[in-house]
């Protein structure tokens, strides 16, 4: 009698962990669908491929750019010759490696938070 009580019991406990992971599996399923949606709405975030085939590199030239002189990222100043990237919507410009890795994990600019490209129609 008692091995059945002790059976029952494991039994329910086994259940009952079942349902508390089998909830947590969808909780966290849920979030990473949302996560991808708000991602996608507001520009999504790239791959480094895709920034550079996106948003193109060229070389700094003092005097010939915006009077930014100095990366919002790494706060280093641009010198003349460096790789930098101008982002389209806002024209903020970036170190190429610094923008690179910014865009890695965000979908917008550091400095004003705009998103990186404009809406697509179907999301709007």
């Amino acid at each position: 009698m008692l091995y059945l009580y002790y059976f029952l019991l494991g039994a329910a406990a086994a259940a009952i962990l079942l349902l508390v992971g089998a909830a947590v599996a969808i909780v966290c399923s849920s979030s990473l669908k949302l996560r991808r949606l708000f991602a996608a709405a507001a520009g999504r975030i790239f791959t480094d491929e895709e920034v550079r085939w996106t948003i193109p590199a060229r070389k700094y030239r003092r005097g010939e750019e915006e009077p930014a002189s100095d990366c919002p990222v790494c706060l280093s100043v641009l010198a003349d010759g460096e790789e930098i990237r101008q982002l389209p919507q806002c024209k903020h410009f970036f170190h190429s490696c610094c923008i690179d890795r910014w865009l890695a994990l965000h979908f917008n600019c550091p400095v004003c938070r705009r998103g990186i490209l404009p809406l697509s129609p179907s999301l709007v």
